[in-house]
């Protein structure tokens, strides 16, 4: 049924691509180029959940996701989509509220949260389990969606750090949105399964190459 449909509408293959970050629109240019290029193939783009997010790479659920590293060894890195400097999210009634930056070293002094799943070195990069001068980072329980995320933070129970793009994409009265400077940026890849190399994900690649090279 799946492959007649796609030879209704003249395609042999589908290439289906999920993100991590927020900031989908911002991408418009590369998926519109793909298609313009290869209208043999049809591109759908999804986000990408939060628990186990190789996972739904290995199990077939996506062929190709956009994602920081580090990755692991059966997994391709591909082009950089971009990459962003973080920010805290906080109440606006929260003791950081009023501050102009936030530094790492006042992680350990709040709760956090991240999702389940995900390999510990990764998640590391995100949010680091201790401070460099060696304090812990609690997390307070395991977080899946983003509803409940942001609705903790609102509520004082977290505090959660997410790349600065969200400050376009998400605009809240109720949360304060405080540059970190003394964490490193994230940078998001194309990513695939090392196995499942194809002709489609090849062709994406390009396209990012050389547009963002333009």
């Amino acid at each position: 049924m799946r492959r007649a449909k796609q030879a209704a509408r003249g395609h042999t293959a589908v290439l289906k691509l999920a993100l991590l970050p927020f900031n989908i629109p911002e991408f418009h240019r590369y998926w519109n180029e793909f298609r313009a290029r290869h209208p043999q193939w049809e591109l759908q783009v999804h986000r990408l959940p939060y628990t186990d997010v190789f996972g739904s790479l290995r199990n077939g659920d996506y062929d190709v996701i956009a994602v920081w590293g580090p990755v692991p060894d059966d997994i391709t890195v591909g082009p950089a989509l971009f990459s962003d400097s973080r920010v805290m999210a906080v109440s606006r009634g929260h003791p950081l509220a009023d501050r102009d930056t936030v530094s790492i070293e006042d992680y350990p002094d709040y709760l956090h949260s991240m999702p389940p799943g995900n390999a510990r070195e990764w998640e590391e990069t995100y949010l680091p389990f201790t401070t460099p001068s060696g304090r812990p980072i609690n997390r307070l329980r395991p977080v899946t969606n983003v509803d409940d995320l942001i609705e903790w933070v609102i509520n004082g129970d977290i505090i959660h750090s997410f790349p600065a793009h969200v400050t376009e994409f998400w605009k809240m009265s109720h949360v304060r949105f405080i540059p970190i400077p003394d964490i490193p940026p994230l940078t998001y890849h194309l990513c695939w399964r090392a196995d499942a190399d194809t002709e489609p994900i090849r062709a994406l690649a390009q396209v990012l190459t050389d547009l963002r090279g333009a």
